[in-house]
């Protein structure tokens, strides 16, 4: 009975319903942090150091609790491109998924870079509201080195009160946020909320350039700051075989 349960959750894995790796989850590890830094350094290798700082991230609003609608926790993840910060996270929260830790183990990304001048505010709205509203527990922020200010001064309002009043009022029309103004119409919507998702932004400077970007009430806002380091030759070569083998595997599922 046992087997055939585990058989059914291995299927639901690949229905994309259930998160990678939750067949195999011990019943002792199931809704735990314990020994979770190592099974996400089974994949994310040579960044050790950093994968205890993001899980310590995650960690942190189970220990210290947050309450509505303030966001769960506000997290910078910095250090040089191609060093896993994404991959990281990606695998963090899959594994708390697969941990019972998290409902879901996707993470919807907003590209800052998409919003570079002041004209954009009803896309960059609506692209905020599908991102809050989506099923993912973690927002993730990109370039926000290449975003106009005003929506910067948006995102720190949101992430540092868990709300945003909006200068008008919204409905949602088969999906979209449309603007009827000052209007008291039905079901309007005149804030957005945090709603207790993890806000993580990526960058490859400190939190110093975030200050200079976002004011010094960002940086008090943060919970946690998290940077990757360099590889060494070891780290380049043992991730090197990782994808060799993967590669490896993969030519003979298919090509047998």
């Amino acid at each position: 009975a046992l087997e055939d349960s585990r058989q059914m959750l291995r299927d639901m894995e690949a229905d994309g319903l259930l998160a990678k790796g939750t067949a195999d989850v011990t019943a002792e590890h199931l809704g735990s942090f314990e020994g979770l830094a190592a099974e996400v350094k089974k994949t994310v290798l040579g960044q050790d150091a950093f994968v205890d700082s993001v899980v310590r991230a995650m960690r942190r609003p189970f220990v210290l609790g947050t309450e509505r609608p303030a966001a769960r926790n506000v997290i910078l993840l910095c250090g040089g491109a191609g060093t896993g910060r994404h991959f990281a996270l990606a695998e963090t929260a899959r594994i708390m998924a697969a941990r019972g830790l998290l409902q879901s183990d996707k993470t919807a990304v907003v590209d800052l870079a998409l919003y570079p001048n002041s004209g954009a505010e009803k896309l960059f709205l609506q692209d905020l509201y599908a991102a809050l509203q989506s099923d993912a527990e973690v927002l993730a922020f990109d370039h926000y080195e290449s975003c106009a200010s005003n929506y910067l001064n948006m995102l720190a309002t949101l992430a540092i009160d868990g709300t945003l009043p909006l200068t008008s009022r919204y409905v949602l029309q088969r999906g979209i946020l449309v603007d009827v103004g000052t209007a008291l119409a039905p079901g309007a919507i005149g804030e957005l909320q945090a709603a207790g998702k993890y806000f993580v932004f990526f960058s490859n400077r400190d939190e110093t350039a975030l200050a200079d970007k976002f004011g010094a009430g960002m940086v008090a806002a943060l919970g946690d700051v998290c940077e990757t380091t360099a590889y060494t030759r070891e780290d380049l070569a043992a991730l090197a075989a990782q994808q060799l083998n993967a590669l490896a595997q993969k030519v003979t599922a298919r090509l047998g």
